[in-house]
């Protein structure tokens, strides 16, 4: 061996040295960019969908707190307990007031009666707020009982108090039932397929679309509209969900809906057919934000030499020129006087009646039955009872979709191993778990309310776990996958490397250590 051969040998020896001292920090390096953190919390989450599920039986209870109402000259008998025989329909007892006043003697003034049970329903409130619905009797100068009449905060029944404890039981018993199947409305599963599922935001998008802005209105006073006959209606639901408004303008000249004039004995026009009215509203071209939580409430003026315009089935023209698009929103058909050029609030009145009626309807919240009970409608458009009952069914539809929404995830993390769990969403998991026991445990203790409050922060939680950035590369890119595209990259690394370790392995065997 000559003193060059054993310098490269030398040389080449240090170069497979750095190429393995380079392997070893790029394998650790690559071991730890690779490696996942699985801090995986140790939550009950079948436990909890078991609780979940049992609670819906405490949401669905909806007792009625029966008041005897006594005046000087009438008194009921005593009853001590009135229940219906009816799994889910109960009252939660009886109680007797004396009151100075001749109950009889009020009339049938509805206003006047409601009037004469504030102080009752405050005093009760105050000693007890988490009360259930109130079902007042008084007694009735009149031989037969009157209709229940569902009011601003309570129900009332006028019964005579000459009747006998059997007949009064009776009586009670049939009003029981009836505001029980009312209630139920609020969670009926055929109404889900027209409301919108439970959110805890709502954005409400109010549209007025022009037909022939060149000849008819052109500008609406939506605000002032708004001011006066939508917000009392959302100040009343803020503390169930949150409401968020927005209004637009829209000319569209396209009238491919009214393509066929109308006339019969009493109307002549043009007509828009039930079966078209799906497509009636074009929101492609029209340009109108979709969105799962977005409501749309519409007023379309036609064209004046399209007007005016019925919604006819058949030949049978609808008695309301206003209709429902299952969870999307409602339009109003609006014909305008001649030469208006913008609406009026006295002439979006009518109009808003009709769209408070449509949003109820969107949101799940039943229109009580003029053949069953009277109804004393509140000026925010919504009673108290409502509200109260609107926010069970928030809390039953939430609680449902978050114990959903962590079982998905937890079901994802368990199967697929690739996935790392961080410390940061381990503890939101838990966070998120925890809130959602904590709104069960008031479900228990009847506090609506809280629980809902509880379930509106958990959402914004939950639905942060599956999008969250530690998580998506993973589901995106697994680890097999980016093997596959970065080692094209070290080939010409390990082909230089194996080239030089043969030649030194075989000028060993050759020249043996001598140099």
């Amino acid at each position: 061996w000559d003193r060059s051969s054993r310098m490269g040998l030398f040389a080449q020896e240090r170069v497979v040295f750095v190429y393995v001292l380079l392997i070893a920090v790029g394998a650790a390096i690559w071991y730890r960019i690779i490696a996942i953190d699985r801090n995986v919390p140790s939550l009950s989450i079948t436990a909890l969908n078991s609780s979940a599920h049992k609670t819906r039986s405490i949401v669905l209870d909806i007792p009625i707190n029966v008041v005897l109402v006594n005046s000087r000259d009438s008194q009921y008998p005593s009853l001590q307990k009135v229940c219906v025989d009816q799994e889910g329909e109960r009252c939660a007892g009886v109680t007797t007031l004396t009151s100075n006043t001749e109950t009889h003697s009020i009339g049938d003034d509805k206003e006047a009666i409601n009037a004469f049970l504030v102080p009752f329903w405050n005093d009760l409130s105050r000693s007890n707020p988490q009360l259930p619905v109130t079902l007042f009797v008084l007694g009735t100068s009149a031989p037969t009982p009157s209709q229940p009449c569902l009011s601003h905060r309570y129900a009332w029944i006028r019964v005579p108090p000459t009747k006998s404890t059997e007949q009064i039981l009776e009586i009670l018993k049939q009003t029981i039932s009836s505001l029980q199947s009312h209630f139920k409305l609020f969670f009926d599963a055929n109404a889900l397929t027209v409301a919108f599922p439970a959110q805890t935001t709502y954005n409400v998008i109010f549209h007025l679309v022009v037909a022939d802005p060149e000849n008819s209105v052109v500008g609406w006073d939506i605000q002032t509209a708004i001011d006066d006959y939508f917000l009392p209606f959302v100040s009343k639901i803020q503390s169930v969900a949150t409401v968020k408004i927005e209004t637009e303008t829209l000319f569209h000249r396209s009238h491919s809906a009214i393509d066929k004039k109308f006339q019969n004995d009493e109307r002549v026009g043009w007509a828009v057919q039930t079966s078209k009215l799906s497509s009636f509203i074009d929101t492609r071209s029209w340009r109108l934000e979709n969105g799962e939580n977005i409501l749309h409430l519409v007023v379309y003026v036609p064209a004046t030499n399209r007007g005016p315009v019925w919604i006819v089935n058949d030949k049978e023209v609808q008695p309301s020129n206003a209709y429902l698009l299952p969870r999307w929103g409602g339009v109003v058909i609006l014909e305008p006087a001649t030469n208006q050029t913008e609406l009026s609030v006295s002439d979006l009145k009518r109009v808003f009646q009709i769209q408070m009626a449509q949003f109820r309807t969107l949101l799940g919240i039943p229109t009580v039955n003029s053949r069953q009970f009277d109804h004393l409608t509140c000026s925010s458009g919504i009673c108290e009872w409502e509200v109260d009952l609107f926010t069970r069914k928030q809390v039953d539809s939430l609680l449902d979709r978050s114990c959903d929404q962590l079982q998905s995830i937890n079901t994802l993390i368990e199967s697929l191993s690739v996935i790392p769990v961080s410390t940061e969403v381990a503890s939101q998991m838990t966070r998120a778990f925890q809130i959602v026991s904590d709104s069960i445990e008031a479900i228990h203790q009847r506090n609506f309310s809280h629980s809902l409050e509880l379930l509106r922060e958990s959402q914004p939680l939950v639905k942060q776990l599956l999008f969250h950035h530690t998580m998506i590369p993973q589901l995106y890119m697994k680890l097999d996958h980016r093997a596959a595209i970065y080692a094209p990259f070290f080939l010409p690394f390990f082909v230089k490397f194996f080239s030089v370790a043969k030649q030194v392995i075989r000028h060993r065997r050759e020249g043996g250590r001598a140099y």
